[in-house]
């Protein structure tokens, strides 16, 4: 398989459809055992009905999570309160999505526009999944010959 019929394989063929996924009411410290828990970097914020809300990514809750600040000292002098916050109190709600039958070139395109490392897959305002650059590399990894 060659670069241009890698940048045709649609994006379904590549994501990751098992998302972990929160509600605009979760709390935050829901959010950062989740995100501890699985090692995620991005938590997208659906409606009961999947409808994508908005997204969240570990950076967004670094201000909570001493365990990523590099200055131990600084810990108890620096930590923010997040108390009440809720998921929709942090979320990005100006998400960046594909399609499920969009080509990853647009996708590819997308993150490297804008310096993402993640995408929500949306069909229909319903979160189908999600496509991340460790997909990308995965998919180019199977479908290259020269790369098994």
């Amino acid at each position: 398989m060659d670069t241009v019929d890698l940048l045709r394989i649609k994006v379904k063929e590549a994501m990751s459809p098992d998302v972990i996924s929160s509600r605009p009411e979760t709390l935050i410290t829901e959010l950062i055992t989740l995100v501890e828990s699985y090692q995620l970097h991005h938590i997208p914020v659906t409606d009961h009905e999947g409808n994508l809300k908005g997204i969240i990514s570990k950076l967004d809750l670094a201000p909570f999570m001493p365990s990523l600040w590099r200055d131990n000292d600084k810990i108890e002098k620096a930590a923010v309160d997040a108390t009440g916050i809720k998921a929709e109190d942090l979320m990005n709600m100006n998400v960046v999505i594909v399609g499920p039958n969009d080509p990853l070139e647009k996708c590819i395109g997308l993150l490297r526009e804008n310096f993402f490392r993640a995408l929500p897959v949306v069909d229909n305002q319903k979160l189908m999944g999600i496509i991340t650059t460790y997909d990308l590399v995965n998919i180019a990894y199977r479908r290259t010959p020269f790369l098994t």
